[in-house]
This record gives C-alpha cells, sequence and structure tokens, in this order.
C-alpha cells in the first residue's frame, strides 16, 4: 500500500478503514469493493482486495457489474453472463482467463438476494475508477430507476451503519 508514488492514496484507504472500522467496534471491519467501472473488472479484483487488506480491513469483493445486472434485473438469467460479458465489456472468454473470480461471479448471481442485502453486511464500500457509465449500468435498471443493490446500499449509508469511498469515476458517481 505504501510502494505507489501516490501517498494520498493509501491515505485514503487507510481513512476508509478506519471509519468503517468505527462502524464495527472490537471487530476488524468489512469493506467491500467493486469493480464495476473497470471493462476487465476481474483484472483489479486483487489489486484492490490487497490494498484494502493491508490497510487493515477484511475485503470482500462485490461481483456486481453491468453484465450481473443484465443477467439479474434484464431477466437474461446467470447462465447468460459469458455472453453478456462479451457483449457489454467486449471481453472474450474471461471465464478462461480468470475461472475463479468468475465462478464466483457466477455463484453470486445464483444468490441474487445475498448479492442485494451486501451492504446490509459490510461496513464500508468502495467504487472503483474507469467508466462512470459502466457504473450507472451496474445500478440501475434499463428504465433508469435504482435497482435492488442501490437501494440498499442507500439504506446501509443512510442509517450511518456504512462509509462509501471511491477514486476517479467511482468518486464522482457518489454525487449522484
Amino acid at each position: 500500500i505504501d510502494g505507489g508514488n501516490r501517498p494520498y492514496d493509501a491515505a485514503m484507504f487507510r481513512q476508509l478503514v478506519a471509519e468503517a472500522a468505527r462502524r464495527s467496534p472490537g471487530r476488524k471491519p468489512r469493506v467491500a469493493f467493486t469493480t464495476s467501472a473497470s471493462a476487465n473488472g476481474f483484472d483489479a479484483v486483487d489489486f484492490y482486495r490487497g490494498l484494502l487488506e493491508q490497510a487493515g480491513a477484511e475485503a470482500v469483493w462485490w461481483p456486481v457489474d453491468a453484465s450481473m445486472n443484465a443477467a439479474i434485473f434484464g431477466q437474461q438469467g446467470c447462465d447468460a453472463l459469458p455472453r453478456l460479458r462479451q457483449r457489454i465489456f467486449s471481453q472474450l472468454r474471461r471465464e478462461i482467463v480468470f475461472p475463479d473470480l468468475s465462478e464466483q461471479q457466477q455463484k453470486a448471481c445464483l444468490q441474487a438476494d445475498a448479492l442485494a442485502d451486501l451492504p446490509m453486511q459490510v461496513q464500508g464500500v468502495f467504487f472503483d475508477g474507469g467508466d462512470q457509465w459502466l457504473h450507472w449500468n451496474t445500478f440501475f435498471n434499463t428504465d433508469g430507476k435504482a435497482n435492488a443493490w442501490l437501494e440498499n446500499l442507500r439504506t446501509a449509508f443512510v442509517s450511518g451503519n456504512l462509509v462509501v469511498a471511491g477514486t476517479s469515476a467511482g468518486t464522482a458517481i457518489q454525487s449522484g
């Protein structure tokens, strides 16, 4: 976490974990992170997991993205995830390059209620940088209404049980 050339990154992750820890007295805070702003979200999972763990959190990947939104809320079905990834992200065969993460996302897709409840089970959420439109396509349905993931995230945040942070696109989307 301290090896980069931008010390404010390390400070931001430490502050996020410190704020999350205030919401989980006596135990290590759980901080979820998304990689939904990235065209290849699987590629950044280990990076963000490592940063959050080094900052003192129990890091939890929240494997939501635009393909998951289409599968669950667009009623395409979880079996369509590889095809949806290809169409939405122009990524061919990510399940071969990242079999463990693809399997984790597939299992999460099949447990849609647990996936939606994650914001209620963590003390922090971190949004990655990348493309703001991909974040939007993750958390809003095609009719422009917030999906259950965003609704539960908002509920947890408003209750004071959740702190949020992000970088670049992940920061920008918090204002909307």
